[in-house]
C-alpha cells in the first residue's frame, strides 16, 4: 500500500513546505508514499477534506 499524506497549498497555518519536507524524508528512506494536495483551503477546511481520505487509507489495510 502507498500511504498518502494530505496537504493544502491554501493552508496559512501550516506550511505546504512542511508536507514537502516530510515527503522528502520518507522518500529518502525508500518509503512508498504519495503527497496529495487537497485543494486551496484554510487549515480547518483542509482537515475536513483530508479526514475521509485518511479513513479510507486505514480501511484498506485492515
Amino acid at each position: 500500500m502507498q500511504p498518502t499524506k494530505g496537504a493544502c497549498a491554501g493552508d496559512r497555518d501550516v506550511s505546504f513546505g512542511n508536507s514537502l519536507r516530510c515527503q522528502g524524508q520518507l522518500a529518502a528512506h525508500a518509503a512508498d508514499q504519495r503527497l496529495s494536495d487537497v485543494g486551496d483551503f484554510d487549515h480547518s477546511t483542509t482537515v475536513h477534506k483530508a479526514l475521509p481520505q485518511v479513513g479510507h487509507e486505514f480501511d484498506t489495510v485492515r
